[in-house]
């Protein structure tokens, strides 16, 4: 409300004009000078451009980002004439020129936009309207922000994320490789040894046998870090389509029942009412679950292998789904040995793992199939207690970042 006060602060001046002496008319206008000047610099040290335009659309006021972005000179500024004619990039005349043909009054509009002139720059664009102010020449505001660096740094930023992981991930694999390799070469050697040796000093059958199967068994050990490597190291962009989840966890239920029942481990699965149906990829929704489950049992068998009688140590999983308007949450809960609250933090890193055996990579393939569906991961745990692993995932997923080509076309087609 600056400019209604110093209308007020003018009139009360000019009323009393007659019983002010030249100096302090002076003090007074320079005073005013003054404030303009400070409130000026203010506005020019903003990265942001602010242009203020009237009713018609035509700039009254730009600070120095705002000429700067819009291509306005100083000499030239406060007659320019309405913004649509300017050389500007179409796809921002074109949201400007939207906005102007919807009639909407007191409105905040707020875009980022992709533009090509003079030079591809993304920007955020704020569009402040109040045609009904008193202040007629500050009818719109329009806020333009550069965000061109800052995507840039971003991109930099994940893709350096991205080479640190895969550094980790191609050390991690040299080393899970390396035991197996260790393994046939000494099973290899020893078939060899045995087959250049005379008859009478060859291994027996069924020592023969066992070699086979250990070479046999780490072929498969080989094979499956591969498996997990690649999955981790170039998952695919999911192809999302509306699915129940209920029939997909059945599936997997049956899946695992041989083994549980093997193992004595109780698995139950609960739907609260409501809808399940949420977009998902569904082979990649399988393995992320696949993945809780499993950890699931494990956790439950290495508290029962630190039991002093695993008897007494109960195996119970228990899925649950749940959902609300936005969301479907499911919740794998098992009562295995936990997780320590200092490796909370770390379970998603690849190759982290507290287990002998793992590899560390099935929690960081959940947090990724789960990111990329929208969603996010909760864990409560307690050591020798149990834990709790909660999927939130959206029954819509919200666009990464929204860049507008041609809005009145959009406008139009709505």
């Amino acid at each position: 409300m600056p400019e209604i006060t110093s209308s007020l602060f003018v009139t009360k001046v000019v009323e009393r004009l007659d019983r002010l002496d030249r100096s302090q008319i002076e003090k007074l206008i320079l005073d005013l000078r003054n404030e303009r000047e400070f409130l000026q610099g203010v506005f020019d040290r903003l990265a942001e451009g602010v242009v203020a335009l009237n009713q018609n659309w035509a700039i009254v006021w730009a600070n120095r980002s705002g000429r700067r972005m819009l291509g306005l000179t100083r000499r030239k500024r406060g007659s320019e004439g309405r913004i649509f004619d300017l050389n500007l990039d179409p796809a921002l005349l074109s949201r400007l020129r939207a906005y102007a043909l919807s009639g909407s009054r007191n409105h905040f509009d707020h875009q980022e936009i992709e533009i090509h002139e003079p030079q591809e720059r993304i920007l955020s664009v704020t569009l402040i309207s109040d045609p009904d102010t008193e202040i007629r020449r500050a009818a719109h505001v329009l806020i333009i922000e550069d965000l061109t660096d800052q995507r840039a740094e971003q991109t930099r930023r994940i893709e350096a994320e991205k080479t640190a992981s895969l550094s980790t991930l191609t050390a991690g694999v040299a080393h899970e490789i390396k035991n197996p390799l260790n393994a046939l070469k000494i099973h290899a050697q020893l078939l060899k040894r045995s087959a250049l040796a005379p008859e009478n000093e060859r291994m027996k059958p069924e020592r023969h046998l066992r070699s086979i199967n250990v070479i046999l068994e780490e072929i498969d050990r080989l094979g499956s870090v591969v498996d997990q490597f690649l999955t981790a190291a170039r998952p695919t962009r999911p192809e999302l389509t509306s699915r129940s989840l209920e029939p997909l966890i059945q599936k997997l239920a049956g899946l695992f029942k041989p083994e549980l029942d093997t193992k004595d481990i109780n698995l139950f699965v609960k739907f609260d009412k409501g809808s399940s149906e949420i977009p998902m990829d569904e082979p990649q929704m399988m393995q992320a679950l696949m993945n809780l489950l499993r950890n699931s049992i494990e956790a439950i068998e290495a508290k029962r292998g630190a039991a002093e009688d695993p008897e007494d140590a109960e195996g119970r999983i228990e899925i649950r789904v749940r959902g609300d308007e936005k969301a479907v949450h499911i919740s794998v809960s098992d009562t295995g040995c936990g997780i320590a609250p200092e490796d909370l933090q770390r379970v998603k890193e690849p190759y982290y793992t507290t287990k002998f055996s793992g590899t560390g990579l099935g929690l960081m393939v959940v947090y990724r199939v789960v990111r990329e569906h929208g969603g996010a991961i909760s864990i409560q745990s307690e050591v020798g207690v149990g834990a709790s692993i909660t999927l939130t995932l959206p029954r819509a997923i919200p666009p990464a970042r929204f860049i507008i080509h041609d809005p009145v076309v959009e406008d139009q087609k709505k």
